[in-house]
């Protein structure tokens, strides 16, 4: 078989479509697979019978205990994000998740992820059968583990149901019906969401990087990988934390203009 340079990033839409009917290729895994942690791509292959495409690629992706979040940008130029969100279980040595929402909005759509893990991180394999023999691929993706050793009270997944924009002037702006969510696992996060611009069209935007709590009402962000590469990557961000129980949250971050943005999660169960 041939081997060409092709790039390529499925986007969302494409892989919810292709995952819907694709089924994990079988491979015997031990008992006992945890996938908890965080974790970066490092290369993803197309098999379509007839050649392979691969590209070396940034995705980020979490899973927590019940949850899985993956991000990436849709290029290397392009400042909006292919993003999913899901919860997923184990079952006979694959990998099922299940994704509800993305970059394009509610999904609904089953990915069935055979894994082969590595002293680094793992592999995933996906077998599409297609309609017919010419439309058959195999997706393989192969992660590297970023995780680190740490356990705080923010670990989990979480949707934000509030947002308020105070200006330096004091005025504020509120959003009640925000669409972001954000995990907190293996002292890494993630956060992605969506909104409409003024034409009514869906744009998405993530963020991805690791944090330390000094304090049990302070963090500090550190992003990695953005879809606001100039604004956010490399650029630490200290968050003040309110909790407000055990299932909510508000945090406050301070812009260096003196603007404060002040968002409220709750916890997913």
């Amino acid at each position: 078989m041939k081997s060409r340079s092709t790039p390529i990033i499925l986007p969302f839409f494409l892989l919810t479509s292709l995952y819907a009917a694709g089924q994990a290729v079988q491979v015997k895994q031990p008992a006992g697979l945890n996938m908890r942690g965080s974790y970066t791509m490092q290369k993803q292959t197309l098999d379509s019978g007839k050649g392979l495409s691969t590209l070396n690629v940034q995705q980020d992706k979490i899973y927590t205990d019940k949850y899985i979040m993956y991000a990436h940008r849709r290029s290397e130029t392009d400042s909006l994000a292919e993003f999913g969100i899901g919860t997923y279980k184990i079952e006979n040595g694959q990998v099922i998740e299940n994704m509800f929402y993305g970059s394009s909005g509610p999904v609904n759509g089953t990915y069935q992820l055979a894994i082969t893990k590595r002293p680094d991180g793992y592999s995933q394999v996906i077998d599409f059968p297609g309609s017919d023999p010419a439309k058959h691929y195999i997706l393989t993706e192969d992660y590297k583990n970023a995780s680190k050793a740490m356990k705080t009270p923010l670990d989990g997944a979480w949707k934000q149901v509030r947002n308020v924009t105070i200006s330096p002037d004091g005025k504020t702006m509120a959003d009640d019906h925000p669409t972001q969510y954000k995990i907190y696992e293996s002292g890494h996060y993630m956060w992605a969401n969506t909104s409409k611009d003024s034409s009514g069209k869906l744009l998405s935007f993530y963020g991805y990087g690791t944090f330390d709590m000094p304090r049990p009402d302070e963090v500090t962000e550190l992003t990695s990988s953005s879809t606001f590469t100039s604004a956010l990557v490399g650029q630490p961000v200290t968050v003040k934390i309110k909790f407000l129980g055990k299932d909510s949250y508000e945090q406050t971050i301070t812009w260096p203009d003196g603007s404060k943005l002040v968002e409220t999660y709750e916890r997913m169960k």
